[in-house]
């Protein structure tokens, strides 16, 4: 079956608590205080058993006061029971929970008229059809209206039929993003050490594993599990749940923490938000408004810097800096609700845009704000490879966006303006900006070495992370022969300052005949023009002219030709030679002539047997 949680929301006094008892036959109300006051301090929670799923209830706190635990027990809700009582009509608290849950991401629910006992016979079908009217324009709009009365039973059949609707209608959740549960309650049972109960957001949990208790670095195990109180393996996304902690002392927990995999969420500081400033504000958000904050269980204060002008008035929405006092963990597209310190009161409430934002001045455009609202999660992906100055690979991405590696490779598989390169991702601005470096890189390096055919690709690689050089080549953006990159179209080419060591070079290699002196020594006698003799030599290598025969030898081309007609003719007159036969034959020293000899046995045209050599392949 289904795990959902629903919000059991209203004025005070309005019956919320009497609902849910009359509901689940539990009474909510657990605290000395709350039985004795008759007000619900704390939120309550009970399960309500559907046919096709478990739902628990969470009887919020209606008195203001008591706003602010409301908000700690009532994220991730998937819907809203909202108590009107049908002799007093909507209250003050009741627009205020409606809107609160309405920025927590609540968009459905029911409208429960209690208390119908205490009608006069004869306006129950006035009062609801005033309820509908004012419900206009609210996520409430259209919904069941479903009058009740808990102390004689009356119209509960009808509610849960409603509410079984209710459940079936509300979307499913991800389970397969990393684990989150913002901790609402932590205590100590005997016998068992440390629970911590809330309401799972995202993912799925099972015994044994281990958590991340944030905003702090405490990592606990989870010894074990229950749901609505009965033992269990594993909980869910839309589950309320307990978890029995090892590792970790009671002393160290408290309401506001986030219980999530150690890597998969992100503190922050500062966030760029799109903010919603309800119509009954008491005032606007101007720059450097003291709030708090309210996310998950927890809060933090902040200070609000509009970003399109410089204030932001009520009943208007818009873009809004939030600098925390403390840094908390929110994920990308997290809701949140704000309120006014002093006095207090709740302004408005809001979405997590970017989590590393930029400073930015007022009026500064925000376009790609816009574009975060609106694209959601693939729009940041495409936002943070844009960003980054390498690639990423899906588990970097993954902890940013707050999601698993699978629904990473979903969201990048569909995205425009995103390559693979290798098992990383690079958003098209990156590449972009790597594509110029390499370009300037390389081209200053054919300006540098005209001769050379390209620069080195090991040296490249200080510039390009594996796999992008090769992108780049696909693309036509550089050509890569062997070890070398160049720019397309690049022709190595004899600038006029090295015709003359050119020339002087094939002179002197064509003196040396078959026996020329290491490179060093024939370099040297350039002088100063020592580093053009060497940029000459290289490249009149890579043209064919000099042959690398010998470690830090170079023979000529025409001499080497005039080696192997010696050497074929030796083995027209006999099957085997030797290196005194060579020598002598070629008028050149025996280190001159086995340097040779040593070259064309590893080029696989003679092999040694003993002291002699064996022709294995025409020259």
């Amino acid at each position: 079956m289904r795990g959902l949680t629903f919000a059991v929301a209203g004025h005070v006094d309005h019956g919320k608590t009497a609902l849910t008892r009359a509901l689940t036959g539990v009474d909510t109300d657990r605290l000395a205080e709350e039985k004795r006051r008759g007000l619900t301090i704390e939120p309550g929670f009970a399960p309500l058993m559907l046919e096709h799923a478990v739902v628990g209830l969470v009887d919020d706190p209606g008195h203001e006061r008591f706003l602010p635990n409301l908000l700690a027990a009532s994220g991730g809700v998937d819907a809203v029971l909202l108590t009107v009582a049908a002799d007093e009509g909507p209250m003050p608290q009741t627009w205020e929970h409606l809107e609160v849950l309405t920025c927590l991401g609540v968009e459905r629910g029911v409208v429960v008229l209690t208390k119908i006992d205490l009608l006069p016979p004869g306006e129950l079908e006035a009062r609801t059809a005033a309820l509908a009217k004012a419900f206009r324009g609210s996520i409430l709009e259209g919904a069941p209206i479903c009058p009740v009365s808990a102390r004689t039973g009356a119209g509960l059949t009808a509610l849960r039929t409603v509410l079984e609707a209710l459940a079936d209608g509300c979307p499913a959740r991800r389970k397969d993003r990393p684990f989150r549960l913002p901790v609402d309650r932590a205590f100590a049972v005997d016998g068992f050490g440390p629970v911590i109960t809330g309401t799972v957001w995202d993912g799925t949990l099972r015994v044994g594993e281990s958590l991340r208790l944030w905003p702090g670095e405490t990592v606990a195990r989870v010894r074990g599990l229950q749901r609505h109180g009965q033992p269990v393996e594993t909980v869910s996304a839309g589950e309320r749940a307990a978890l029995n902690l090892s590792g970790v002392e009671v002393g160290t927990l408290r309401r506001g923490m986030t219980a999530a995999p150690a890597g998969s969420l992100r503190l922050t500081g500062r966030l760029d938000a799109f903010v919603t400033v309800w119509d009954r504000s008491p005032r606007p958000l101007t720059a450097g408004t003291p709030l708090r904050l309210y996310c998950g269980s927890g809060s933090v204060t902040a200070r609000a810097f509009p970003l399109e002008g410089a204030e932001l008035l009520p009943g208007r929405e818009g873009y809004v800096q939030l600098r925390l006092g403390e840094a908390a963990a929110i994920r990308p597209m997290d809701r949140f609700v704000l309120r006014f310190l002093t006095p207090a009161a709740t302004a408005g409430g809001g979405i997590a845009l970017d989590l590393d934002p930029s400073r930015r001045r007022r009026g500064e455009s925000c376009a790609d704000l816009e574009e975060l609202r609106a694209g959601g999660l693939p729009a940041l992906a495409r936002r943070l490879l844009g960003r980054a100055e390498r690639p990423l690979d899906e588990k970097a991405l993954a902890g940013r966006l707050g999601v698993s590696s699978s629904e990473v490779g979903e969201i990048l598989s569909r995205l425009p303006g995103v390559r693979a390169v290798g098992a990383l991702w690079i958003g098209e601005e990156t590449l972009a900006g790597l594509r110029e470096k390499a370009r300037q890189a390389i081209s200053d390096f054919h300006a540098a070495h005209p001769l050379a055919s390209g620069m080195g690709r090991e040296e490249l690689r200080r510039i390009l992370p594996d796999g992008v050089a090769e992108l780049l080549a696909r693309d036509g953006m550089l050509c890569l022969s062997g070890p070398t990159a160049a720019l397309p179209g690049f022709v190595p080419a004899w600038p006029p300052q090295l015709l003359p060591v050119r020339e002087r070079l094939a002179a002197l290699y064509d003196g040396f005949g078959l026996a020329p002196p290491e490179n060093g020594a024939v370099e040297a006698r350039f002088g100063r023009d020592l580093p053009l003799a060497r940029q000459a030599g290289r490249r009149m290598e890579e043209e064919g002219e000099l042959i690398p025969y010998a470690p830090r030898r170079r023979i000529a081309r025409q001499a080497r030709a005039r080696a192997e007609a010696i050497l074929e003719g030796l083995f027209a007159e006999r099957e085997q030679i030797t290196l005194a036969q060579f020598r002598d034959a070629a008028g050149i020293s025996r280190d001159a002539a086995l340097l040779l000899l040593e070259y064309w046995d590893k080029a696989g045209l003679t092999r040694r047997t003993g002291n002699t050599r064996i022709l294995l392949r025409g020259p």
